[in-house]
């Protein structure tokens, strides 16, 4: 997404591209904040434990044994304030 909205793959316009830059993830929505370029988004608090148990729907690679969430909190609740300012070129 970052390189086609620059249009090039130059890194430093690819870099300013993704500041503010919003998706859906594998894990929720996810946006990179431009004070800092951290990303934001949900967390999860998951054990491995054994596959087949509720809430483990499917085994990782074969080891008998699976993710379950055990909890979430959503990206407003885990913003921390950025510690830093990026430095532009």
């Amino acid at each position: 997404m970052a390189f086609a909205k620059a249009g090039t793959d130059d890194p430093l316009k690819v870099a300013l591209a993704l500041e503010g830059m919003r998706y859906n993830g594998p894990a929720g929505k996810v946006w990179m904040r431009p004070d800092d370029h951290q990303l934001m988004m949900p967390l999860y608090q998951v054990v491995f434990t054994r596959a087949g148990q509720p809430g483990v729907r499917y085994g990782a690679e074969d080891t008998g044994f699976g993710w379950k969430t055990e909890g979430k909190l959503d990206t407003r609740d885990v913003i921390t304030p950025a510690a830093c300012k990026v430095q532009r070129p």
